[in-house]
Parts: C-alpha cells; sequence; structure tokens
C-alpha cells in the first residue's frame, strides 16, 4: 500500500511540474516571441530640440486613459508652403531623370525557380538612387518573403545576405545558398531593403528603408 500511495504521490508530483511549464509556455504572448519594446518618453521631438518658429500655434489635446498630454505644433502657413514647394521642386528633378519605382535599386535574381539548397545570382544597380536622388547605400539587405495579404504570419521572411557597398559602388551582385528554412506552398517574393541616410529637419542624416521587388516573379519549390 506504502509503494501504491508513493508511486502515485511522484505521478502527481510529475504531472503538476509538467502543468507548471506548460503554463510558462502558453502564458507568453506569441506576440511577444520576438521581444517586448517599450519607449519613454512616447511624445518627443525630433533630435530632441524644441521648436519655436514665429505664428506658432499649439494645440494641447489629453489622452483620457493615462491623462497625458500631447502637444501639437502648427507651423505658419507661409513657411508650410516654401517647405512644400522647395520639396517639390527637388523630387521632380530626380523623377525627370530616371524611373521612380528604381530609386531604391533594380533587382534581378538568376535562375527565377529553385529550391533550398540552390545557388542563385542576385544583381542590384542603385545608379537611379544615387546619381538622381542622392540615396547613398548604407546597407542592402536581401530576403525570400511571403507578403501580405497572403502572409498568415507564420511565414516568416528568410534572410538571404546583408551587404554593404563599397565607396562610390553602383552595384552589387553575387551568388547565395538557399538556406534550408521552411518554406511553404505560397507566393514568395525577393526583396530588397535599401538602408540610406536622408537630411533630417536640423541637417542631420536620418536612417530610413526603402524597399523594392525582384523585376521578375520567382518559383519556390517545395
Amino acid at each position: 500500500m506504502k509503494i501504491a500511495i508513493s508511486a502515485a504521490f511522484i505521478s502527481l508530483v510529475g504531472f503538476v511540474a509538467s502543468a507548471n511549464l506548460n503554463v510558462r509556455h502558453t502564458g507568453c504572448d506569441e506576440a511577444s516571441r520576438f521581444g517586448i519594446l517599450s519607449v519613454s518618453p512616447t511624445a518627443f521631438h525630433p533630435g530632441n530640440i524644441r521648436y519655436t518658429p514665429l505664428s506658432t500655434i499649439i494645440d494641447k489635446t489629453t489622452n483620457s486613459q493615462d491623462n497625458s498630454t500631447t502637444l501639437t505644433m502648427k507651423f505658419a502657413i507661409s513657411a508650410g508652403l516654401l517647405s512644400l514647394a522647395g520639396l517639390v521642386a527637388s523630387a521632380n528633378v530626380g523623377r525627370t531623370a530616371c524611373d521612380e519605382a528604381a530609386r531604391f535599386g533594380v533587382l534581378t535574381v538568376s535562375p527565377t525557380t529553385f529550391r533550398a539548397g540552390d545557388t542563385i545570382k542576385i544583381s542590384t544597380d542603385v545608379t537611379c538612387g544615387v546619381q538622381n536622388f542622392g540615396l547613398i547605400p548604407q546597407f542592402l539587405d536581401y530576403s525570400i518573403e511571403v507578403l501580405p495579404p497572403n502572409n498568415n504570419g507564420f511565414e516568416q521572411p528568410i534572410v538571404l545576405a546583408r551587404h554593404a557597398l563599397p565607396n562610390g559602388a553602383l552595384s552589387d551582385t553575387f551568388n547565395v545558398k538557399v538556406p534550408h528554412g521552411f518554406f511553404f506552398n505560397a507566393t514568395y517574393t525577393l526583396l530588397l531593403n535599401n538602408l540610406h541616410n536622408i537630411n533630417g529637419t536640423d541637417g542631420s542624416p536620418v536612417l530610413v528603408r526603402g524597399e523594392t521587388e525582384s523585376t521578375e516573379p520567382i518559383t519556390v519549390i517545395v
């Protein structure tokens, strides 16, 4: 009888321990599996610099949930028109020189049909963006992705490479082996993310990202 009770007790302890582990696993929010991101404060000025232009109007709104206050600054119409006119003029110069769709790079791949383990050749031409828009790449990120609305949240991007171009380079060509990732029977796209600097409101560099797709569709054989 004592042996039977001890065996039952040990089994019960094991079940409780297993349940606790499951609680810890399932208690983690699916959305937090890549990390929990927070920022403070949630309202701020670019570069943490407060601007006080002439004819500035400040709108004050209060969030009823956390009682926080947001200040929205409205600039004088004349200053806004001057800034907008300069932006349009600058943009038009670049757009007349080359296709706007090519400003982040012209991406090609060969072959366009492949499977995991195959070697493919990728080429990128960034002449348009560099010479006509002043978009000098800091990094070029290449990935194979299932784009929305076809992605249900489980088809993660397959990263192929990240390259930093030498100074003055206008192209990037390389061979890469397609990793044995979890590919599904879905529509995949070869993407290029061009990370480059633009001038901020105070003239300082701001790193931003522009995305473009390969000129031809790709097919991943599962």
